[in-house]
């Protein structure tokens, strides 16, 4: 019988979750961050559906994913209104339920006397650990889909515990959840029949019991309803497929994808042509047909080839690897010293907790309905992995079932060790951990862990200096932080930024264009670059500098609206080369009839650093073809009113009210337009942007005195 949780226990479990929201609390406020891996899928697609396009960027893409994850987020962007900030504050809530949810699974996965400490060291590890708290704030399926799993889990072990008379409603619940799973992550599919297995198997007399010999058909009532119900909930997306593209396709077509562009063999694959050929042919189930042929054209010229890739992929699975999304980065920037160090402790080192652990449970524990699920879930996960492809990441698929494991063996260590045969049993324990240290040791790069540290110290050093007002302290910690990794492009950053704020702009320069040199497309050192050389008057160079090398220029506009000092204009030159910082919300400038100008989306910002004291005005030279009426738009001065015009296709200037600007003001106006996408008005035009108006120039007049009533246009092209 399980334990029943004392006062103590709850009051514990409630500081557990409190602790698990507040840490994905303030992960999840961190700024927002580049997105990286599947985000760039997902997002788009969620935007699309919360836009009332479909399914559509899968008409190009290299493959179909399950749908349910995008359609997750595209209703929180519904609810939001498109703030993608809503969707992920519903995962962190999702995912500080799961740690409830491992708290259960870790009490009724191994039911025994100290099921609630079990319980509680189950909860406290999946609050700590840094993926399961940091994958929320990301736009990724892992979060719906460990919620998702738990429940399964915890609704299947259910089955066999309660009455014969709600069976049923336990097993068409638990064959809906690991359905769902599946339409969230596909690798959860084949699982079915095996859960079902599971599911037959522990529904068997134990022994001892006497009772009549139940029919076939009896025997099997409850998995065949289990597999039933799993694939019922997965035939409302196998039918839009059919609909959609005219083919079979259960789930989705990323295995196939899989089996070519990560075979094994030589010579390999290039990835980046396989996504060519995949996304020119138009039709999902066409892909998966080619891809699988592809693939088994290859193995069948090298059969060892499966082989060399599972033993490959082995040392992924239980290595440390720094990928983009172990971390919430900020653009262009590196975490943190304490964030670097949280990551070590409470990502690599509670994962090695975790692993060691979780495998002497698995090795000691006599067997169980709970052992035999969750080497059945793990051993299944390896060989999936192994076979197609294995990323460190994928790691959080097994967490549901190694986090309970290890919280047995921590709450009861001394049970574990009180077994018959321990001796036999610890011999083969020792080997597991032998090969599991060995990868761990010989494959995780702890050499960039050590350097990273070292770096990190010298260069936070140098920050805190700067905050405490000791700028040539700082100037020597960020030199020391080059000395020690002279190939990290942050602290060149900081060192030329400090100079750049004493005035020292010629050393600042050079040691910008240094960075830059050295990574060519590090934007925060080239765009920085770039504003010194505007302010010194070179303007050829600093039209370079903040041209950049493999950088998108909507990204150079937005890093610098973000984070550039400004110097005093009174006229900008909208997409002209020399605006960034000045604009934002805008595309990437275009030449037009001899004249440079950006589109703007729905909302686009500006900036204006005033040069004198008095009453101002802002003059905007605007066009909005495209459209066969006249487009209304509205130009707010922040802090101050709102001017209202009707724009036509043809250049014109546009004058807002008066407002009172001080010597030194950044003054910032948001022009606020509706939007048209190109394609859906022209099926000629490829044109996918959601695009405003255009914007020639800005420019800022300031007088003595102005009439603050008065705000209109003066054409300089006939208005039609």
């Amino acid at each position: 019988m399980e334990g029943r949780l004392t006062r103590r226990e709850r009051l514990l479990l409630l500081l557990i979750l409190l602790l698990a929201l507040a840490l994905r609390l303030w992960l999840w406020s961190r700024p927002d961050h580049p997105l990286a891996n599947d985000e760039t899928e997902y997002l788009p697609v969620a935007q699309d559906l919360w836009q009332g396009r479909g399914f559509v960027f899968y008409d190009t893409y290299r493959w179909l994913r399950a749908p349910l994850y995008p359609l997750f987020l595209a209703l929180f962007l519904w609810m939001g209104g498109g703030n993608v900030r809503v969707a992920t504050m519903a995962q962190v809530i999702l995912s500080t339920a799961t740690v409830y949810g491992v708290y259960l699974l870790g009490r009724r996965l191994f039911p025994g006397e100290k099921a609630g400490r079990t319980g509680l060291w189950a909860a406290l590890l999946a609050a700590l650990l840094l993926p399961l708290a940091t994958f929320p704030a990301l736009f990724m399926a892992e979060t719906l889909f460990t919620f998702l799993f738990v429940a399964f889990l915890l609704a299947l072990l259910q089955v066999p515990e309660v009455r014969p008379g709600r069976r049923g409603l336990w097993t068409l619940l638990a064959g809906l959840l690991l359905g769902l799973c599946a339409l969230t992550r596909a690798v959860a599919l084949a699982f079915l029949p095996l859960a079902a297995l599971w599911l037959y198997f522990s529904l068997r007399p134990r022994p001892g019991e006497t009772v009549g010999r139940p029919s076939f058909l009896r025997r099997w009532a409850l998995p065949l309803l289990f597999l039933l119900s799993g694939l019922l909930s997965i035939v409302p997306w196998t039918v839009h497929n059919a609909l959609a593209y005219h083919r079979f396709i259960l789930l989705d077509t990323g295995a196939s994808y899989s089996l070519w562009a990560y075979y094994d063999g030589n010579p390999r694959p290039d990835i980046e042509e396989i996504n060519r050929q995949l996304e020119a042919i138009p039709n999902p189930a066409d892909r998966q047909a080619y891809a699988i042929q592809k693939g088994l054209e290859l193995v069948r010229q090298d059969p060892g080839s499966l082989l060399r890739k599972a033993l490959a992929a082995f040392p992924y699975l239980l290595r440390v690897k720094p990928i983009e999304d172990r971390f919430l980065k900020m653009p262009y920037r590196e975490p943190s010293l304490p964030y670097f160090l949280l990551a070590l402790l409470l990502d690599d080192g509670l994962y090695a907790l975790i692993a060691v652990a979780s495998l002497a449970a698995l090795v000691f524990l006599p067997a169980s309905r709970g052992k035999a699920l969750a080497l059945l879930w793990l051993l299944y996960n390896l060989a999936t992995m192994m076979l197609l492809h294995a990323e460190a990441r994928y790691r959080q698929l097994l967490f549901p079932v190694l986090i309970p494991c290890a919280a047995l063996a921590l709450a009861e260590v001394r049970r574990l060790f009180r077994v018959r045969g321990w001796l036999w049993r610890a011999v083969v324990l020792g080997a597991l951990l032998a090969g599991w240290a060995y990868c761990f040791v010989a494959y995780s790069p702890w050499g960039w862990a050590a350097l990273n540290v070292r770096r990190g110290f010298y260069q936070m050093l140098g920050q805190v200096y700067g905050t405490l007002g000791r700028p040539e302290e700082a100037l020597r910690s960020y030199a020391q932080a080059i000395e020690v990794d002279p190939c990290h492009p942050e602290p060149y950053y900081d060192l030329a930024l400090t100079l750049e704020r004493l005035g020292r702009v010629e050393e600042a320069a050079e040691v910008y264009a240094s960075c830059w040199r050295l990574r060519i497309n590090y934007l925060p050192c080239s765009t920085s670059l770039g504003n010194l050389l505007r302010r010194l008057g070179e303007e050829k160079a600093a039209r370079e500098a903040f041209r950049g090398r493999y950088v998108a220029e909507e990204d150079v506009v937005t890093w610098a609206w973000e984070n550039l000092a400004l110097a005093p204009v009174g006229r900008v030159d909208v997409g002209g080369g020399l605006d960034a910082g000045y604009v934002y919300g805008v595309y990437a400038g275009e030449v037009g009839g001899g004249v440079t100008f950006r589109w703007t989306k729905a909302q686009a910002r500006f900036r204006m650093i005033a040069g004198g004291a008095g009453m101002a005005r802002l003059r905007l030279r605007l066009a909005a073809p495209g459209r066969e009426e006249a487009v209304p738009v509205v130009l707010r001065i922040v802090g101050d009113g709102e001017t209202r015009w009707a724009l036509g296709p043809y250049w014109s200037t546009y004058e807002s009210g008066c407002f009172p600007v001080r010597e030194g003001e950044a003054v910032e106006a948001v022009l606020e337009s509706p939007t048209f996408v190109p394609r859906e008005k022209d099926p000629a035009s490829t044109d996918p942007r959601a695009l405003g108006v255009q914007v020639d120039w800005v420019e800022m007049v300031i007088q003595i005195t102005c009439n603050s009533g008065e705000s209109g246009y003066n054409t300089d092209t006939p208005f039609p």
